[in-house]
């Protein structure tokens, strides 16, 4: 796809949506090295939180630059191909650290001692969990954006910039 290619139902073209899920990618990995340096220094184990949580704030970077640059929520169509393409590219990165897990890390032992519904049932969960941080993400923060850059914009204009 290019920067122009349609959208959605609705036939409006999407413009540079691509650079949006670019700013996801970008919030998703800022969020987890954050969350992995917090977890290193206080010594706990939480580091399944961060791929909970990385794709709600990976859509709030997204969203943030999309108002920025277009001064208005994404409609319904652009709305969906973000969270589409986002959960997409959320899948592709799991099912990569997933391989690298199993195959550095992981031996047969390991896996002998985990049945096999388990581990379905573990996959099936993150899978959905991460579809519903990536929809909730790009279904809570479209507002705060909004009001966020008005609130910056009154604050400029009080300082006469």
């Amino acid at each position: 796809m290019t920067d122009t290619d349609e959208v959605g139902d609705a036939g409006k073209s999407a413009g540079p949506l691509w650079k949006y899920v670019g700013w996801f990618v970008v919030g998703c990995v800022l969020m987890t090295v954050i969350w992995l340096l917090i977890d290193l220094i206080i010594g706990r184990s939480g580091t399944g939180v961060a791929g909970i949580v990385a794709p709600f704030i990976g859509a709030y970077f997204a969203l943030d630059h999309f108002v920025a640059d277009r001064g208005r929520v994404p409609d319904k169509s652009e709305k969906w191909w973000l969270v589409g393409v986002s959960f997409g590219v959320t899948m592709v990165w799991s099912v990569i650290v997933v391989i690298v897990v199993l195959v550095l890390v992981a031996s047969s032992d390991d896996m002998d001692d985990v049945g096999a519904g388990a581990v379905a049932g573990v996959a099936v969960s993150a899978v959905l969990v991460t579809f519903l941080m990536t929809w909730f993400g790009y279904s809570f923060w479209p507002k705060r954006a909004v009001r966020n850059r008005e609130r910056m914009a009154e604050r400029r204009e009080a300082k006469g910039r």
